[in-house]
C-alpha cells in the first residue's frame, strides 16, 4: 500500500534552537520516497487478481472484461484514426481484469452495476483526461507541498483558490500514485495532517464533496487506509456535513491520530496518555468565532453543524462509523513513515528538489 500526505507540519513545542534541533534530527533529504523498500511489498499472490475468488466471482470478472473489451472501450472511427487506437489501447491498459475485480468489489459483486460504473468512469476518463493533466497545468497547486507523494495532504498550506485545478492536481497525483504502484498492490495510504485547520484554511465543502465524489466513483477499492493527524475541532463539523456522502466501508477506513501525544509519551510524558482518544473539541476558540466560509450558504451550513456537534458534546468519542484513534506507526513502515509524522524518513519539503523527481514519473 502506497502512501499520500496532505497538511501543516505537525510538531511538538520546543524552546530549543533551529540549530539545536537541526543536530537532533540528523542528516535531512529533499528527495521523496517513491520507492517502498523490497522487504516491504509481498510479490503478488499466486492467481492475482482472481486469487481467493470463488468460481461464480472469477466469472463474474471475466464476463465484465469481455463486456468491456467489446462493448465499452473507444472504437477508432475509421483504419487510419491513429488518436482513436491509441486511446483505446490506453482504456484496456486501464480497464484490465484487475480494475474489473475492484469495481465489482466496489459493488458487492453486484455485475450490473459494476458495468454501470466502470462505463461511467472510462467516458469521465474521455471527458476529463486524467491521465493526460499536465506538469505545467498544476504546478501552481504543487509549489507550497501541500499535497506530497506518497500521500500526505497538508490543507493548512493550501496556496491558491483555484478550486477546479485544485482537484485535478489531487487527480494528477492519484494517477501518479498508481503508476508507482508495484504489482499485486492496488490501494494507497493518505495521511492527512489536519493541524490548525478552520473554516478560514480548509477547503470549501463543495471541493470536499467533488473531491470524494471523484474518488468514490472514479477510483473504487484504491484508498486502503487514511489517517488525519492532529484533528481540529473542525474535522467533527465537516464529518457531520460530508459524513453522508461516505460510502460506510470508506468511513471505516478514516483513522486520527493524536500525534503531539504519542510522541509525548515516548518521550515519558504520562500526563499525555488521558487524552489520547480524546477528539479535540467540537466548538471552535474565541478568536476562531469569527471566520467564514467564502461562500455565505456554506457558512450558514457550518454554523448549523457546528451548533449541532457542539451540543452533542462529542468530546472523549470518535467520529461515528470510523476507524477511531490510533497510532499510525502500526500501518506504515517507519522506514516509510515521514519523520514529522512518527517514522524515520528525514524529509525536508523543498520544491526545486521535489518537482523535478516526481514530473519524471
Amino acid at each position: 500500500m502506497l502512501s499520500w500526505v496532505l497538511g501543516s507540519k505537525a510538531s511538538l513545542p520546543s524552546l530549543k534552537t533551529e540549530e539545536e534541533l537541526a543536530a537532533e534530527r540528523g542528516p535531512r533529504t529533499t528527495v521523496p520516497q517513491l520507492d517502498p523498500a523490497k522487504a516491504t511489498v509481498p510479490p503478488p499472490p499466486e492467481g492475482y487478481p482472481l486469487h481467493g475468488l470463488k468460481s461464480e466471482r472469477v466469472d463474474a470478472a471475466r464476463r465484465l472484461l469481455a463486456h468491456v473489451e467489446k462493448s465499452v472501450l473507444h472504437r477508432p472511427s475509421g483504419p487510419d484514426d491513429a488518436a482513436g487506437a491509441a486511446q483505446r489501447a490506453r482504456e484496456a491498459a486501464w480497464a484490465d481484469l484487475a480494475c474489473c475485480v475492484r469495481y465489482l468489489r466496489a459493488t458487492r459483486w453486484n455485475y450490473d452495476l459494476a458495468a454501470k460504473r466502470l462505463e461511467a468512469t472510462l467516458n469521465w476518463r474521455r471527458e476529463y483526461k486524467p491521465d493526460e493533466i499536465s506538469d505545467e497545468e498544476v504546478q501552481p497547486e504543487a509549489e507550497c507541498g501541500k499535497e506530497v507523494i506518497s500521500v500526505y495532504l497538508v490543507p493548512a498550506r493550501e496556496n491558491t483558490k483555484t478550486y477546479d485545478r485544485q482537484l485535478r492536481f489531487v487527480v494528477y497525483n492519484l494517477e501518479k500514485l498508481v503508476k508507482l504502484m508495484p504489482p499485486g498492490i492496488e490501494s494507497l495510504c493518505i495521511v492527512v495532517d489536519y493541524e490548525n485547520i478552520s473554516v478560514a484554511t480548509a477547503p470549501p465543502l463543495s471541493v470536499t464533496r467533488r473531491f470524494l465524489q471523484v474518488v468514490g466513483d472514479h477510483y473504487p477499492e484504491r484508498l486502503g487506509t487514511s489517517f488525519v493527524i492532529n484533528p481540529s475541532w473542525y474535522l467533527w463539523v465537516l464529518f457531520r456535513v460530508v459524513g453522508p456522502f461516505l460510502d460506510p466501508v470508506t468511513r471505516s477506513k478514516i483513522h486520527m491520530v493524536n500525534l503531539k501525544n504519542l510522541l509525548a509519551e515516548d518521550a515519558g510524558d504520562d500526563s499525555s496518555s488521558s487524552s489520547r482518544q480524546t477528539l479535540p473539541r467540537s466548538a471552535p476558540r474565541a478568536d476562531e468565532s469569527h471566520e467564514t466560509a467564502a461562500d455565505p450558504t456554506e457558512t450558514a451550513v457550518l454554523a448549523a453543524a457546528t451548533a449541532a456537534a457542539a451540543a452533542e458534546e462529542p468530546q472523549g468519542k470518535q467520529v461515528d462509523g470510523t476507524g477511531g484513534w490510533t497510532d499510525i506507526r502500526k500501518y506504515i513502515d517507519p522506514e516509510q513513515l515521514l519523520s514529522d509524522y512518527g517514522g524515520k524518513y528525514p524529509f525536508d519539503w523543498k520544491f526545486e528538489d521535489y518537482w523535478p523527481i516526481i514530473t519524471k514519473v
